[in-house]
């Protein structure tokens, strides 16, 4: 019964290959073959590292603040950026990129890129994340500036006494001088006038 398989066989110093087929041209081919399955077996293929592209639009509701839009697409990247990386891990890079969406305007709020690496030491978006300043202006969102704190100034310094230190004289007040310290003397009294008819 003819056998189609190779087989190594341990000789005294090493390993041998008898193939039934050793002495034709098809044995010998039948040979390299088995030995490129072999091959295949013992030495693993190339593992390729990805990237991840994703773009999530998301829309502006109603009177929503540009700030408040922001906070959301930061929490939309973070969330989208830990999936990437949970789904493979061939997955080694991701990319997110957030786009805003108000009246018909499509414009990119914010663009998140990390390695896997960097993200499992540093899990916050705002560190990765590359913000574009003009999105509010193209999205059409004026915010209203925020209230800026009214900071009083400085009380000013006393300034220095330049006159010399003069006892304070103050007048000797009879209990029925109705001039007081520190106002001025009144008109002298003027003489009664006659009733007038």
């Amino acid at each position: 019964m003819a056998q189609s398989a190779a087989w190594l066989v341990l000789m005294g110093r090493g390993l041998r290959w008898l193939s039934p087929f050793a002495g034709g041209i098809s044995g010998r081919f039948a040979t390299m073959g088995l030995m490129g399955i072999v091959g295949c077996a013992i030495a693993p293929s190339v593992v390729q590292a990805e990237t991840v592209r994703v773009a999530i639009p998301i829309v502006r509701e109603n009177d929503e603040t540009y700030q408040n839009l922001l906070t959301r697409a930061e929490n939309i990247a973070r969330a989208a950026t830990q999936r990437s990386f949970d789904q493979s891990i061939l997955n080694t890079h991701a990319i997110v990129t957030i786009l805003g969406q108000n009246n018909g305007a499509v414009v990119p709020v914010l663009k998140l890129e990390v390695n896997r690496g960097d993200w499992q030491a540093f899990p916050d978006p705002q560190r990765w994340a590359k913000y574009y300043t003009n999105a509010n202006l193209l999205l059409g969102i004026e915010d209203s500036p925020s209230p800026t704190p009214t900071i009083a100034p400085p009380a000013p310094e006393p300034l220095p006494d330049l006159q010399p230190d003069l006892p304070e004289v103050l007048p000797d007040l009879e209990t029925d001088d109705p001039i007081l310290p520190g106002l001025p003397a009144p008109f002298p009294s003027l003489p009664a006038l006659p009733p007038l008819p």
